[in-house]
Protein backbone atom coordinates (compact mmCIF):
# COMPACT_ATOMS: atom_id res chain seq x y z
CA UNK A 1 0.00 0.00 0.00
CA UNK A 2 2.79 2.71 1.27
CA UNK A 3 4.45 1.66 -2.56
CA UNK A 4 1.34 2.13 -4.18
CA UNK A 5 0.49 5.77 -2.35
CA UNK A 6 4.77 7.17 -2.77
CA UNK A 7 3.93 6.50 -6.89
CA UNK A 8 0.29 7.83 -6.27
CA UNK A 9 1.43 11.16 -4.56
CA UNK A 10 4.92 11.42 -7.43
CA UNK A 11 2.21 10.97 -10.31
CA UNK A 12 -0.08 13.48 -8.48
CA UNK A 13 2.57 15.91 -8.11
CA UNK A 14 4.08 15.51 -11.81
CA UNK A 15 0.60 16.26 -12.82
CA UNK A 16 0.43 19.98 -10.69
CA UNK A 17 3.54 20.60 -12.20
CA UNK A 18 2.36 20.02 -15.94
CA UNK A 19 -0.26 22.28 -15.08
CA UNK A 20 1.41 24.74 -13.60
CA UNK A 21 3.92 25.15 -16.16
CA UNK A 22 0.96 25.33 -18.98
CA UNK A 23 -0.78 28.10 -16.62
CA UNK A 24 2.60 29.92 -16.99
CA UNK A 25 3.02 29.69 -20.63
CA UNK A 26 -0.82 30.69 -20.97
CA UNK A 27 -0.15 33.67 -18.71
CA UNK A 28 3.39 34.73 -20.32
CA UNK A 29 1.63 34.33 -24.11
CA UNK A 30 -1.40 36.37 -23.02
CA UNK A 31 0.96 39.29 -21.31
CA UNK A 32 3.11 39.09 -24.10
CA UNK A 33 -0.17 40.02 -26.58
CA UNK A 34 -1.00 42.53 -24.21
CA UNK A 35 2.46 44.13 -24.60
CA UNK A 36 1.94 44.23 -28.39
CA UNK A 37 -0.84 45.06 -28.36
CA UNK A 38 -0.47 48.06 -26.44
CA UNK A 39 3.20 48.55 -28.84
CA UNK A 40 1.24 49.07 -31.63
CA UNK A 41 -1.43 51.73 -30.09
CA UNK A 42 1.01 53.93 -28.44
CA UNK A 43 3.43 53.44 -32.13
CA UNK A 44 2.97 57.07 -32.75
CA UNK A 45 4.06 58.25 -29.16
CA UNK A 46 6.73 56.06 -28.92
CA UNK A 47 8.23 57.43 -32.69
CA UNK A 48 7.91 60.90 -30.45
CA UNK A 49 10.12 59.64 -27.63
CA UNK A 50 13.73 59.28 -26.52
CA UNK A 51 13.73 55.33 -27.66
CA UNK A 52 16.28 52.60 -27.66
CA UNK A 53 16.25 49.85 -30.82
CA UNK A 54 17.57 46.78 -29.55
CA UNK A 55 18.97 45.07 -32.63
CA UNK A 56 19.46 41.24 -32.67
CA UNK A 57 20.31 40.35 -36.28
CA UNK A 58 19.68 36.40 -35.20
CA UNK A 59 19.09 34.32 -38.19
CA UNK A 60 16.39 32.07 -36.35
CA UNK A 61 16.15 29.74 -38.35
CA UNK A 62 15.07 25.76 -38.75
CA UNK A 63 18.16 24.17 -37.68
CA UNK A 64 18.70 22.49 -40.87
CA UNK A 65 19.28 25.49 -42.40
CA UNK A 66 21.39 26.70 -40.14
CA UNK A 67 23.48 23.37 -39.72
CA UNK A 68 24.42 24.22 -43.77
CA UNK A 69 25.65 27.42 -43.39
CA UNK A 70 29.39 28.05 -43.26
CA UNK A 71 30.49 30.91 -41.56
CA UNK A 72 27.13 31.20 -39.39
CA UNK A 73 28.13 33.55 -37.19
CA UNK A 74 29.80 35.97 -39.96
CA UNK A 75 26.29 35.73 -41.50
CA UNK A 76 24.38 37.18 -38.10
CA UNK A 77 26.57 39.81 -38.39
CA UNK A 78 26.52 41.39 -41.98
CA UNK A 79 23.71 43.87 -40.75
CA UNK A 80 26.75 46.29 -38.79
CA UNK A 81 25.12 49.22 -40.52
CA UNK A 82 22.05 48.85 -38.33
CA UNK A 83 24.11 51.21 -36.40
CA UNK A 84 22.98 54.08 -38.55
CA UNK A 85 19.34 54.42 -36.95
CA UNK A 86 21.51 56.81 -34.28
CA UNK A 87 20.89 59.66 -37.37
CA UNK A 88 17.66 59.70 -35.24
CA UNK A 89 18.58 62.03 -32.44
CA UNK A 90 15.64 60.06 -30.45
CA UNK A 91 17.24 57.11 -30.97
CA UNK A 92 19.67 54.97 -29.18
CA UNK A 93 20.76 51.61 -30.07
CA UNK A 94 21.68 48.26 -28.36
CA UNK A 95 23.64 46.14 -30.89
CA UNK A 96 24.11 42.15 -29.91
CA UNK A 97 26.84 41.31 -31.52
CA UNK A 98 27.29 37.31 -32.53
CA UNK A 99 31.05 37.36 -31.63
CA UNK A 100 33.55 39.84 -30.08
CA UNK A 101 34.32 43.05 -31.97
CA UNK A 102 37.91 44.24 -32.91
CA UNK A 103 38.83 47.60 -31.80
CA UNK A 104 39.24 48.64 -35.24
CA UNK A 105 35.83 47.51 -36.19
CA UNK A 106 34.81 49.18 -33.57
CA UNK A 107 36.52 52.61 -34.13
CA UNK A 108 35.42 52.45 -38.02
CA UNK A 109 32.09 52.45 -36.84
CA UNK A 110 32.76 55.34 -34.38
CA UNK A 111 34.27 57.09 -37.30
CA UNK A 112 31.38 56.51 -40.02
CA UNK A 113 28.75 57.88 -37.39
CA UNK A 114 30.76 60.67 -37.34
CA UNK A 115 30.89 61.69 -40.49
CA UNK A 116 27.74 61.14 -41.12
CA UNK A 117 27.01 63.81 -38.46
CA UNK A 118 26.49 61.99 -34.85
CA UNK A 119 28.05 63.65 -32.11
CA UNK A 120 29.23 61.44 -29.81
CA UNK A 121 28.42 58.29 -31.59
CA UNK A 122 30.26 56.23 -28.81
CA UNK A 123 27.26 57.30 -26.30
CA UNK A 124 24.72 56.95 -28.53
CA UNK A 125 25.07 53.16 -29.40
CA UNK A 126 26.11 49.76 -27.30
CA UNK A 127 27.59 46.55 -28.22
CA UNK A 128 26.41 43.53 -26.41
CA UNK A 129 28.02 40.42 -26.96
CA UNK A 130 26.41 37.14 -24.91
CA UNK A 131 29.14 35.80 -22.53
CA UNK A 132 28.30 32.39 -22.71
CA UNK A 133 28.65 32.25 -26.81
CA UNK A 134 31.96 29.74 -26.38
CA UNK A 135 29.87 27.23 -24.79
CA UNK A 136 27.38 26.21 -27.21
CA UNK A 137 27.70 25.07 -31.00
CA UNK A 138 28.44 28.02 -33.27
CA UNK A 139 25.26 27.49 -35.22
CA UNK A 140 22.70 28.66 -32.57
CA UNK A 141 21.14 31.31 -33.47
CA UNK A 142 22.09 34.58 -31.52
CA UNK A 143 19.24 35.27 -29.94
CA UNK A 144 18.72 31.81 -28.29
CA UNK A 145 22.37 32.02 -27.02
CA UNK A 146 21.46 35.35 -25.68
CA UNK A 147 18.63 33.94 -23.75
CA UNK A 148 21.46 31.72 -21.69
CA UNK A 149 23.59 34.52 -20.89
CA UNK A 150 22.21 36.41 -17.88
CA UNK A 151 25.05 39.13 -17.80
CA UNK A 152 24.07 40.08 -21.29
CA UNK A 153 20.42 40.59 -20.74
CA UNK A 154 21.38 42.60 -17.06
CA UNK A 155 23.09 44.81 -19.55
CA UNK A 156 20.14 45.05 -22.30
CA UNK A 157 18.06 45.95 -19.25
CA UNK A 158 20.12 48.70 -17.56
CA UNK A 159 20.36 50.28 -20.94
CA UNK A 160 16.33 49.72 -21.48
CA UNK A 161 15.47 51.16 -18.37
CA UNK A 162 13.54 54.12 -17.53
CA UNK A 163 13.12 54.46 -21.38
CA UNK A 164 10.89 53.45 -24.41
CA UNK A 165 12.49 50.64 -26.06
CA UNK A 166 11.87 47.24 -28.65
CA UNK A 167 13.53 45.16 -30.61
CA UNK A 168 14.43 44.59 -34.08
CA UNK A 169 14.90 41.23 -34.90
CA UNK A 170 16.72 39.30 -37.80
CA UNK A 171 15.14 36.21 -39.06
CA UNK A 172 12.15 35.76 -36.48
CA UNK A 173 12.01 32.79 -34.41
CA UNK A 174 10.24 31.42 -31.19
CA UNK A 175 13.38 32.40 -29.10
CA UNK A 176 13.04 35.94 -30.53
CA UNK A 177 9.53 35.91 -28.68
CA UNK A 178 10.81 34.24 -25.42
CA UNK A 179 13.58 36.80 -25.48
CA UNK A 180 11.20 39.61 -25.53
CA UNK A 181 8.94 38.05 -23.00
CA UNK A 182 12.11 37.87 -20.63
CA UNK A 183 13.10 41.58 -21.18
CA UNK A 184 9.42 42.51 -21.53
CA UNK A 185 10.33 44.31 -24.19
CA UNK A 186 7.79 44.44 -27.26
CA UNK A 187 8.82 42.83 -30.64
CA UNK A 188 8.71 44.64 -33.94
CA UNK A 189 8.23 41.85 -35.78
CA UNK A 190 5.21 39.55 -36.35
CA UNK A 191 4.37 36.87 -34.06
CA UNK A 192 6.48 33.75 -35.04
CA UNK A 193 3.81 31.49 -35.48
CA UNK A 194 2.22 33.66 -37.96
CA UNK A 195 5.19 34.63 -39.75
CA UNK A 196 5.85 30.75 -40.42
CA UNK A 197 2.46 30.71 -42.11
CA UNK A 198 3.50 33.37 -44.79
CA UNK A 199 7.24 33.52 -44.92
CA UNK A 200 7.42 30.38 -46.91
CA UNK A 201 7.37 30.06 -50.25
CA UNK A 202 3.94 28.81 -50.64
CA UNK A 203 2.91 31.56 -47.73
CA UNK A 204 3.65 34.07 -49.77
CA UNK A 205 2.08 32.83 -52.97
CA UNK A 206 -0.98 33.10 -50.37
CA UNK A 207 -0.31 36.46 -49.28
CA UNK A 208 0.05 37.50 -53.14
CA UNK A 209 -3.05 35.65 -53.84
CA UNK A 210 -4.63 37.52 -51.30
CA UNK A 211 -3.74 41.09 -52.42
CA UNK A 212 -4.37 40.54 -56.37
CA UNK A 213 -1.45 40.93 -57.49
CA UNK A 214 0.15 39.09 -60.28
CA UNK A 215 2.33 35.96 -59.75
CA UNK A 216 3.27 33.16 -62.13
CA UNK A 217 0.95 30.08 -63.01
CA UNK A 218 2.26 27.76 -60.52
CA UNK A 219 1.50 25.87 -57.49
CA UNK A 220 2.45 25.43 -53.99
CA UNK A 221 1.91 23.49 -50.76
CA UNK A 222 3.52 20.52 -52.51
CA UNK A 223 4.87 17.61 -49.98
CA UNK A 224 4.88 14.19 -52.33
CA UNK A 225 6.99 13.20 -54.82
CA UNK A 226 3.81 11.71 -56.92
CA UNK A 227 2.16 15.26 -55.97
CA UNK A 228 5.16 17.10 -57.58
CA UNK A 229 5.17 15.25 -60.90
CA UNK A 230 0.67 15.73 -61.16
CA UNK A 231 1.19 19.44 -60.52
CA UNK A 232 4.04 19.59 -62.65
CA UNK A 233 2.07 17.51 -65.31
CA UNK A 234 -0.99 19.70 -65.21
CA UNK A 235 0.98 23.52 -65.34
CA UNK A 236 2.55 21.60 -67.96
CA UNK A 237 -0.48 20.73 -70.15
CA UNK A 238 -2.53 23.92 -69.60
CA UNK A 239 0.62 26.48 -70.36
CA UNK A 240 2.87 24.10 -72.80
CA UNK A 241 4.78 26.99 -74.68
CA UNK A 242 5.92 27.55 -71.01
CA UNK A 243 9.74 27.81 -71.20
CA UNK A 244 11.15 27.24 -67.91
CA UNK A 245 9.30 25.92 -64.32
CA UNK A 246 10.91 26.86 -61.15
CA UNK A 247 10.76 24.59 -58.03
CA UNK A 248 11.55 26.33 -54.81
CA UNK A 249 11.95 24.70 -51.26
CA UNK A 250 9.70 26.41 -48.98
CA UNK A 251 11.84 27.39 -46.03
CA UNK A 252 15.29 28.11 -48.20
CA UNK A 253 16.02 31.44 -49.02
CA UNK A 254 18.94 33.36 -51.13
CA UNK A 255 18.32 30.26 -53.83
CA UNK A 256 19.53 27.79 -51.75
CA UNK A 257 16.55 25.71 -52.40
CA UNK A 258 15.97 26.03 -56.17
CA UNK A 259 16.04 24.21 -58.80
CA UNK A 260 14.79 23.96 -62.66
CA UNK A 261 13.55 22.68 -65.76
CA UNK A 262 13.98 23.63 -69.29
CA UNK A 263 10.83 22.39 -70.62
CA UNK A 264 12.26 22.71 -74.58
CA UNK A 265 15.08 20.01 -73.59
CA UNK A 266 11.95 17.12 -73.51
CA UNK A 267 11.47 16.12 -76.79
CA UNK A 268 7.76 15.20 -75.39
CA UNK A 269 6.99 18.83 -74.76
CA UNK A 270 8.61 19.78 -78.36
CA UNK A 271 6.08 16.96 -80.23
CA UNK A 272 3.53 18.47 -78.02
CA UNK A 273 4.26 22.08 -79.02
CA UNK A 274 3.92 21.19 -83.32
CA UNK A 275 0.20 18.93 -82.17
CA UNK A 276 -1.02 22.21 -80.91
CA UNK A 277 -0.31 24.26 -83.58
CA UNK A 278 -2.52 22.03 -85.97
CA UNK A 279 -4.97 21.57 -83.67
CA UNK A 280 -8.15 23.74 -84.27
CA UNK A 281 -8.40 27.35 -81.82
CA UNK A 282 -9.45 26.45 -78.69
CA UNK A 283 -9.63 23.01 -78.85
CA UNK A 284 -5.83 22.43 -76.32
CA UNK A 285 -8.09 22.98 -73.41
CA UNK A 286 -10.44 20.96 -73.65
CA UNK A 287 -10.71 18.55 -70.78
CA UNK A 288 -10.31 15.46 -72.58
CA UNK A 289 -7.29 16.72 -74.21
CA UNK A 290 -5.55 18.16 -71.05
CA UNK A 291 -6.35 14.89 -69.49
CA UNK A 292 -4.55 12.78 -72.32
CA UNK A 293 -1.64 15.47 -72.57
CA UNK A 294 -1.41 14.98 -68.47
CA UNK A 295 -0.64 11.19 -68.46
CA UNK A 296 2.09 11.83 -71.38
CA UNK A 297 3.63 14.60 -69.66
CA UNK A 298 3.55 12.54 -66.19
CA UNK A 299 5.16 9.10 -68.01
CA UNK A 300 7.93 11.48 -69.29
CA UNK A 301 8.30 13.45 -66.51
CA UNK A 302 8.76 10.11 -64.23
CA UNK A 303 11.84 9.16 -66.18
CA UNK A 304 13.68 12.15 -67.64
CA UNK A 305 12.94 14.88 -64.66
CA UNK A 306 16.21 13.59 -62.75
CA UNK A 307 18.49 14.19 -65.77
CA UNK A 308 17.05 17.33 -66.72
CA UNK A 309 16.53 19.06 -63.91
CA UNK A 310 18.93 21.81 -62.83
CA UNK A 311 19.83 22.03 -59.17
CA UNK A 312 21.11 25.65 -58.52
CA UNK A 313 23.08 25.04 -55.32
CA UNK A 314 24.30 21.87 -55.75
CA UNK A 315 26.56 21.47 -52.83
CA UNK A 316 23.95 21.46 -50.88
CA UNK A 317 21.68 19.16 -53.09
CA UNK A 318 24.24 17.12 -54.28
CA UNK A 319 21.94 14.63 -56.70
CA UNK A 320 17.77 15.22 -57.26
CA UNK A 321 16.57 12.74 -55.11
CA UNK A 322 18.10 14.48 -52.24
CA UNK A 323 16.63 17.51 -53.78
CA UNK A 324 13.33 15.99 -53.59
CA UNK A 325 13.97 14.45 -49.83
CA UNK A 326 14.01 18.08 -49.19
CA UNK A 327 11.23 19.39 -51.44
CA UNK A 328 8.91 16.61 -49.93
CA UNK A 329 10.08 17.03 -46.50
CA UNK A 330 9.64 20.49 -45.92
CA UNK A 331 7.42 21.58 -49.03
CA UNK A 332 7.35 23.72 -51.56
CA UNK A 333 6.29 25.11 -54.80
CA UNK A 334 5.84 25.38 -58.57
CA UNK A 335 6.14 28.31 -60.71
CA UNK A 336 6.65 29.57 -64.35
CA UNK A 337 9.45 31.06 -65.49
CA UNK A 338 10.94 33.22 -67.92
CA UNK A 339 14.12 32.58 -69.84
CA UNK A 340 14.51 36.29 -71.02
CA UNK A 341 13.53 38.87 -68.33
CA UNK A 342 13.40 42.76 -68.31
CA UNK A 343 14.43 43.00 -64.72
CA UNK A 344 14.46 41.44 -61.52
CA UNK A 345 13.37 44.55 -58.89
CA UNK A 346 12.77 44.07 -55.47
CA UNK A 347 11.14 46.88 -53.00
CA UNK A 348 11.58 47.06 -48.96
CA UNK A 349 9.26 48.27 -47.07
CA UNK A 350 8.07 49.12 -43.40
CA UNK A 351 4.56 48.01 -41.81
CA UNK A 352 4.43 50.23 -38.69
CA UNK A 353 2.82 48.49 -36.06
CA UNK A 354 -0.10 51.35 -35.90
CA UNK A 355 -0.50 49.50 -40.12
CA UNK A 356 0.88 52.37 -41.78
CA UNK A 357 2.85 51.54 -45.00
CA UNK A 358 5.91 52.64 -46.24
CA UNK A 359 8.44 52.36 -49.15
CA UNK A 360 12.02 52.60 -47.73
CA UNK A 361 14.28 51.52 -51.08
CA UNK A 362 14.25 49.65 -54.54
CA UNK A 363 16.77 47.60 -55.84
CA UNK A 364 17.75 45.47 -59.15
CA UNK A 365 18.80 42.15 -57.61
CA UNK A 366 22.33 41.01 -59.39
CA UNK A 367 23.00 37.37 -60.02
CA UNK A 368 26.42 35.79 -60.46
CA UNK A 369 24.30 32.90 -61.92
CA UNK A 370 20.39 31.40 -62.29
CA UNK A 371 18.74 32.18 -58.92
CA UNK A 372 21.55 32.78 -56.98
CA UNK A 373 21.74 36.59 -55.76
CA UNK A 374 25.12 38.01 -55.76
CA UNK A 375 24.50 41.84 -55.04
CA UNK A 376 21.91 44.61 -55.90
CA UNK A 377 22.08 47.49 -57.72
CA UNK A 378 19.90 50.51 -56.42
CA UNK A 379 17.52 51.62 -57.43
CA UNK A 380 15.16 49.68 -59.10
CA UNK A 381 14.55 50.33 -62.84
CA UNK A 382 13.22 47.96 -64.77
CA UNK A 383 9.83 48.84 -64.29
CA UNK A 384 8.11 51.71 -63.88
CA UNK A 385 7.92 52.71 -59.94
CA UNK A 386 3.83 53.31 -60.18
CA UNK A 387 4.01 49.94 -60.80
CA UNK A 388 6.36 48.72 -58.58
CA UNK A 389 4.60 50.87 -55.29
CA UNK A 390 1.09 49.83 -56.34
CA UNK A 391 1.75 46.33 -56.52
CA UNK A 392 4.06 46.70 -52.87
CA UNK A 393 1.13 48.79 -51.23
CA UNK A 394 -1.35 46.18 -52.03
CA UNK A 395 0.92 43.80 -50.68
CA UNK A 396 2.15 45.90 -47.09
CA UNK A 397 -1.78 46.25 -46.73
CA UNK A 398 -2.70 42.67 -46.64
CA UNK A 399 0.18 41.47 -44.15
CA UNK A 400 -0.55 44.77 -42.23
CA UNK A 401 -4.43 42.85 -42.01
CA UNK A 402 -2.48 39.77 -41.42
CA UNK A 403 -1.09 41.03 -38.23
CA UNK A 404 1.95 41.81 -39.61
CA UNK A 405 4.57 44.86 -38.83
CA UNK A 406 7.91 45.52 -39.11
CA UNK A 407 10.55 45.64 -41.98
CA UNK A 408 9.53 43.34 -45.19
CA UNK A 409 11.19 42.74 -48.78
CA UNK A 410 9.13 41.96 -52.14
CA UNK A 411 10.87 40.27 -54.97
CA UNK A 412 9.65 40.71 -58.39
CA UNK A 413 10.32 39.29 -61.95
CA UNK A 414 9.74 41.94 -65.08
CA UNK A 415 9.20 40.52 -68.62
CA UNK A 416 8.36 41.44 -72.05
CA UNK A 417 5.46 39.21 -72.79
CA UNK A 418 4.68 39.07 -76.41
CA UNK A 419 0.90 37.38 -76.20
CA UNK A 420 0.01 40.67 -75.10
CA UNK A 421 2.50 42.78 -76.33
CA UNK A 422 3.30 44.65 -73.09
CA UNK A 423 5.44 44.36 -70.15
CA UNK A 424 4.24 42.13 -67.19
CA UNK A 425 5.31 42.53 -63.43
CA UNK A 426 4.94 38.89 -61.21
CA UNK A 427 5.38 38.69 -57.49
CA UNK A 428 8.13 36.25 -56.77
CA UNK A 429 9.35 36.15 -53.19
CA UNK A 430 8.28 37.52 -49.74
CA UNK A 431 11.02 38.12 -46.99
CA UNK A 432 9.35 38.86 -43.49
CA UNK A 433 12.65 39.99 -42.55
CA UNK A 434 15.26 43.20 -42.28
CA UNK A 435 16.71 42.64 -45.88
CA UNK A 436 20.45 42.91 -46.34
CA UNK A 437 19.64 45.66 -49.11
CA UNK A 438 17.56 47.44 -46.92
CA UNK A 439 20.20 47.43 -44.26
CA UNK A 440 23.01 48.63 -46.94
CA UNK A 441 20.53 51.25 -48.34
CA UNK A 442 19.89 52.72 -44.89
CA UNK A 443 23.88 52.99 -44.32
CA UNK A 444 24.06 55.28 -48.19
CA UNK A 445 20.62 57.10 -46.84
CA UNK A 446 22.94 58.06 -43.72
CA UNK A 447 25.51 59.13 -45.26
CA UNK A 448 23.49 61.22 -48.11
CA UNK A 449 21.42 62.20 -45.60
CA UNK A 450 18.44 62.45 -48.21
CA UNK A 451 15.12 60.93 -48.49
CA UNK A 452 13.45 58.73 -51.04
CA UNK A 453 10.21 60.84 -52.94
CA UNK A 454 7.33 57.92 -51.81
CA UNK A 455 5.53 59.48 -54.97
CA UNK A 456 7.98 59.39 -57.72
CA UNK A 457 10.72 56.69 -56.75
CA UNK A 458 13.41 59.32 -56.64
CA UNK A 459 15.95 59.89 -54.15
CA UNK A 460 16.50 63.55 -53.39
CA UNK A 461 19.51 64.99 -51.38
CA UNK A 462 19.19 68.76 -50.34
CA UNK A 463 22.13 70.89 -51.88
CA UNK A 464 24.56 71.46 -49.48
CA UNK A 465 26.25 74.79 -48.91
CA UNK A 466 30.09 75.14 -47.52
CA UNK A 467 31.18 78.70 -46.31
CA UNK A 468 27.83 80.46 -47.16
CA UNK A 469 28.35 79.48 -50.72
CA UNK A 470 25.89 77.18 -52.60
CA UNK A 471 27.32 73.94 -53.72
CA UNK A 472 26.32 72.88 -56.76
CA UNK A 473 24.67 69.57 -56.94
CA UNK A 474 24.51 67.22 -59.75
CA UNK A 475 21.40 66.16 -61.31
CA UNK A 476 19.35 63.43 -62.58
CA UNK A 477 16.61 61.26 -62.48
CA UNK A 478 17.28 58.43 -59.99
CA UNK A 479 14.40 56.10 -61.69
CA UNK A 480 15.80 55.89 -64.70
CA UNK A 481 19.09 55.41 -63.23
CA UNK A 482 20.99 57.98 -65.78
CA UNK A 483 24.20 59.01 -65.63
CA UNK A 484 24.57 62.83 -64.35
CA UNK A 485 22.86 65.62 -66.66
CA UNK A 486 22.95 68.78 -65.63
CA UNK A 487 23.30 71.00 -61.99
CA UNK A 488 20.43 72.13 -60.53
CA UNK A 489 19.80 76.36 -58.84
CA UNK A 490 16.80 77.76 -57.49
CA UNK A 491 18.06 79.35 -54.48
CA UNK A 492 17.52 77.50 -50.59
CA UNK A 493 14.81 75.43 -51.24
CA UNK A 494 16.24 73.84 -54.27
CA UNK A 495 17.06 69.87 -53.96
CA UNK A 496 19.45 67.96 -55.77
CA UNK A 497 18.19 65.45 -57.32
CA UNK A 498 21.27 62.53 -57.66
CA UNK A 499 21.26 59.82 -60.57
CA UNK A 500 22.14 56.27 -59.89
CA UNK A 501 21.96 55.90 -56.37
CA UNK A 502 23.48 52.51 -57.65
CA UNK A 503 25.94 51.98 -55.37
CA UNK A 504 27.34 49.00 -57.19
CA UNK A 505 29.27 48.39 -53.70
CA UNK A 506 26.18 47.60 -51.68
CA UNK A 507 26.99 44.03 -53.25
CA UNK A 508 29.26 43.89 -50.46
CA UNK A 509 26.76 43.37 -48.14
CA UNK A 510 26.10 40.63 -49.29
CA UNK A 511 29.71 38.69 -48.91
CA UNK A 512 30.31 36.11 -46.78
CA UNK A 513 33.75 36.30 -46.32
CA UNK A 514 33.38 39.84 -44.25
CA UNK A 515 31.83 40.50 -41.22
CA UNK A 516 31.30 44.25 -42.78
CA UNK A 517 28.29 45.39 -44.51
CA UNK A 518 29.44 48.44 -46.18
CA UNK A 519 28.11 50.45 -48.68
CA UNK A 520 30.58 53.35 -51.27
CA UNK A 521 28.99 55.86 -52.68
Amino acid sequence: ARLIQHHWRGFAMAKRTRVHMRERAEAMEDAWKAMQDDFRTRWPAITRKRRVVVHVPSISAEEHTRLNMPRFGTHQNAQMARLCAVADPMVDVVYVAPFNLSDDLHSYYSKLLQIGGVAAPTTRFKVVVPENLSRFPDTMSLAQVLLYSPRALRRIRHYCKGKEAYIVPGTVGPEDKRLSMHLEVPLLAPDPAVASLYSTKSGSKRVFAMANVNIAPGAHDIFEQEEFVAALAKLMAANIGGQRWLFKIDDEFGGRGHAYLDAGTLKVVQTLRREKETRPSGSWSDIDNQRRVREILMTALRKKLARRAVICQPLLYPSWNAFMRGFCRLGGVIEAAQLEVLGNPSVNMFLAPNGAVSITSTHEQLFGQPYVQMGYRFPAESVPYEALAGASQAIGVQLSKLGIMGYVGVDFVTFWDDAVGAQRLWAVDLNLRLTPSACSFGLFNFLMRGRLDPKSGEYLVPERREEGAAVMSAAASVRSGASVAKSLTGGDSAEARVAGMRADAASTARTEDDALSVTTA
